[in-house]
């Protein structure tokens, strides 16, 4: 019974050592994907200070925070 007992701490250690790094090594892919996302449904430039993820706060789904965020609209929106 001890070695179930361990063996299920150490995976449901591992899962969440995953959910904790995860957007930390995907931050920089998640904010491109952002950003070639808002220029193809967007004629504007978009300018994004700082990107937080967290999969913990929305625990099914990824948390994403915007911070500073600056949209520049082209031709007529300039």
């Amino acid at each position: 019974m001890k070695k179930v007992f361990a063996i299920l701490s150490i995976i449901v250690v591992l899962i969440l050592a995953t959910l904790f790094t995860i957007p930390l090594f995907f931050k920089g892919d998640i904010l491109k994907i952002i950003q070639q996302q808002v220029s193809k449904n967007l004629k504007a430039e978009l300018k994004i200070g700082d990107v937080h993820l967290s999969m913990f706060k929305n625990f099914p789904n990824l948390h994403v925070t915007l911070e500073e965020l600056l949209i520049v609209g082209e031709e007529e929106f300039a």
